[in-house]
């Protein structure tokens, strides 16, 4: 590798010399305001007659040693290179001196003595290369106008023709920049390590750019421009050729691989680890990468599922902006598109999706712990003792039925409860779950884009008359009931309907064509009664129906077996546990007799150890767990003569005391792992229910 500070001029004008910008390299995408401090910099050498300015680094590589023509790919600095050639090529065509446009011509935007093939100095990628060869050409006709390259040329154009000085006086000015030029050598250099040194500075390259770089760039011209129109283009296509979509795919892409959270600002990182993990080459890579983005092509917008089932459903669920689902989502259409679900399955599955979404938000359980839950639910399911892929639903009923705490899927009583008494109003999705409300099996379905709007029935703000129609107990109705699913709907004319008495906005709605209108149809008057009998109505009639709680068969219930290490984070809330290995099997059914069982079996095999947690000084917290005084202890029992073990702790904590002890013994064989299911206790989720 050299590095040296050079004149801008001299690396452009080298004979026989042609800068390729690879294929990995994004578009050439400055703005005007780049275009401007630039132009600003060359007016300002001239006006204060500087020596010199520093306007960057670039990076380069040698591509060929023939003595003939030098090629040299552009590792960093084809942004700064393309609009030097652009604002050259607008000061040629800006003067009336013929000695300035052949200067310009022969030294810097061409080679003089090279076929056509190689004449112009710099080779842009594919998507600009046609617009940048007639610009220097100067063949306008039919040129993209829209394309950056076009513009910037433009730009300088206009710039030059209302400046104060002159062309000569610019272009004099253009050779007083000097860059920083770093020139590789192949082979002995690594261009990627330059490469992100260089752009951890933060010159603002995508992490999607710098995985498309990782993976190209140490290969050959020609498998590189391979790799680029087989796999890469067609995967920046599928992604709509938009970076934020393209750094989300990878960024969901990697935590559905990996099963674990990723950062967004960490998915290079952690892209390179993948890859190193993987060992594989390139082009299977880009397969896999090319099959997945062709699902998550099918998240991204309406109209490539042939399955109008399915269609909706994603539609739906794009409609919440339930973006955590898609590392799962990813993996089921995966198992779909190899043949091992039926499309059944995904419209099955994605309508439980959705009714857990909702059934959560209703309740109000918290959003954030979705990440999780979708981060590792396919894992989650495979891992099941007696998976199998012709009962994936079943399965994966179970395993997101069984989920705990925070992540819970809530039941029909828990559903219920808050459906009538909830503020829905003042929740982000309330329009959508109206919407969808209204068009459960509808055949007029109501776009909720269109100029619908939500109506309160006793309005937000009450008249003596409403406050007479609401009776006595009116101020406290008002509060409990304003914003629930019972006193609103969806209308067309909600200003015209506005705080109108009762048997106005009766009348005025007797008219509409909304189902959710026609529940007020029935009543005679407006109070407390009458609203949780609507809503409770609504709940029977349709949202019961359309988002389930799904039927867990017995025989998945008692099947359903999980082997974890003591490493794995899992919430054992509700769960019993079957057996643990350690030396060999052991059967148990509670998690204390877990602790018995396994400490007793240490003492039998490595009495050495055990001896460590029982003695006198030994870890603060091994004395809260094990030790010689039963007085110490909350409620101690006894696990051998003399010495005694807490009982009195949660399954987690027990299982947390294991790995503690465990890895405070330094203990590396045997593996310890456990097997558990879920508690009957929990049985109250499992509850039958017809299917409607």
């Amino acid at each position: 590798m050299k590095a040296e500070a050079i004149r801008f001029e001299d690396f452009l004008v080298e004979k026989n010399a042609r800068f390729m910008i690879p294929v990995y390299q994004r578009n050439y995408d400055w703005k005007e305001a780049h275009c401007l401090k630039l132009f600003n910099d060359i007016e300002s050498i001239h006006k204060e007659k500087r020596i010199n300015h520093f306007i960057g680094s670039i990076v380069d590589i040698s591509n060929s040693d023939f003595v003939s023509l030098k090629e040299f790919v552009i590792i960093d600095g084809q942004q700064r290179i393309t609009t030097a050639m652009l604002f050259l090529k607008a000061l040629q065509n800006s003067t009336n001196s013929e000695d300035l446009k052949d200067e310009i011509q022969e030294d810097f935007l061409t080679n003089k003595r090279q076929n056509d093939e190689n004449k112009l100095k710099l080779k842009p990628i594919k998507k600009d290369d046609l617009t940048f060869e007639k610009l220097i050409k100067n063949n306008l006709e039919n040129i993209n106008e829209e394309s950056k390259i076009f513009k910037n040329y433009t730009y300088f154009l206009k710039r030059i023709d209302s400046s104060d000085f002159d062309a000569k006086d610019l272009f004099q000015a253009f050779k007083r920049l000097w860059v920083v030029l770093v020139r590789l050598t192949r082979g002995e250099d690594d261009p990627q390590l330059i490469f992100e040194s260089i752009n951890s500075t933060g010159l603002g390259l995508s992490e999607a750019d710098l995985i498309r770089n990782f993976i190209l760039m140490d290969k050959e011209a020609k498998e590189q421009e391979y790799l680029f129109d087989n796999y890469w283009s067609v995967i920046e296509e599928n992604l709509k050729n938009n970076n934020d979509y393209i750094s989300s795919f990878f960024y969901h892409y990697l935590i559905m691989k990996r099963s674990k959270a990723v950062k967004q600002r960490d998915v290079y990182v952690e892209f390179k680890e993948y890859i190193n993990e993987k060992n594989a080459s390139t082009e299977e890579i880009l397969q896999d990468i090319l099959d997945f983005s062709k699902i998550y092509k099918k998240f991204l917008s309406e109209g490539n599922e042939e399955n109008k089932g399915i269609e909706q459903h994603l539609k739906n669920i794009r409609e919440l902006k339930i973006t955590v689902s898609y590392p799962y989502l990813m993996d089921i259409f995966a198992l779909h598109e190899n043949d091992k679900i039926l499309s059944e399955v995904i419209v099955d599955v994605l309508k439980i999706v959705e009714s857990y979404i909702i059934r959560r938000l209703i309740v109000g359980q918290p959003t954030n712990v979705l990440y999780e839950v979708f981060m590792t639910l396919a894992r989650d399911i495979k891992k099941l003792k007696n998976y199998s892929d012709e009962k994936y639903f079943e399965y994966f009923s179970y395993v997101l039925c069984t989920k705990q705490g925070r992540a819970e899927f809530p039941n029909d009583e828990e559903f219920k409860a808050q459906f009538i008494s909830k503020n829905i109003y003042q929740n982000k999705s309330c329009k959508y779950i109206l919407k969808e409300i209204e068009n459960y099996q509808n055949k007029e379905k109501v776009d909720v884009n269109e100029d619908v709007t939500i109506e309160h029935f006793m309005p937000q703000t009450l008249t003596k008359e409403w406050e007479k129609t609401l009776g006595d107990n009116w101020q406290n109705i008002y509060i409990k009931y304003l914003h629930t699913l019972g006193n609103i709907s969806l209308t067309g004319y909600n200003s015209e309907l506005s705080n109108k008495p009762f048997e106005v906005k009766i009348k005025e709605l007797s008219s509409s064509k909304l189902e959710l209108n026609k529940y007020f149809m029935k009543y005679d008057t407006w109070n407390e009664e009458n609203i949780i009998d609507r809503a409770t109505k609504i709940f029977e009639d349709i949202a019961i129906k359309m988002w389930k709680f799904p039927i867990i068969s017995d025989e998945i219930q008692n099947s359903c077996e999980t082997t974890y290490s003591i490493y794995d984070n899992v919430d054992l809330s509700g769960t019993i546990p079957i057996k643990f290995s350690f030396y060999e099997e052991h059967n148990i059914d509670a998690w204390i007799i877990f602790l018995i069982e396994f400490l007793l079996e240490l003492k039998v095999r490595d009495f050495e150890k055990f001896k460590l947690l029982v003695e006198d000084d030994a870890d603060k917290r091994i004395k809260k767990i094990i030790g010689k005084n039963k007085d110490f202890f909350i409620r101690g029992i006894e696990l051998d003569k003399n010495i005694y073990i807490e009982s009195n702790a949660s399954a987690n904590k027990i299982l947390s005391n294991i790995k503690f002890i465990y890895d405070f013994l330094e203990i590396k064989e045997p593996h310890l792992s456990y097997t558990k299911r879920i508690s009957l206790r929990k049985k109250r989720l499992f509850i039958a229910r017809e299917k409607n």
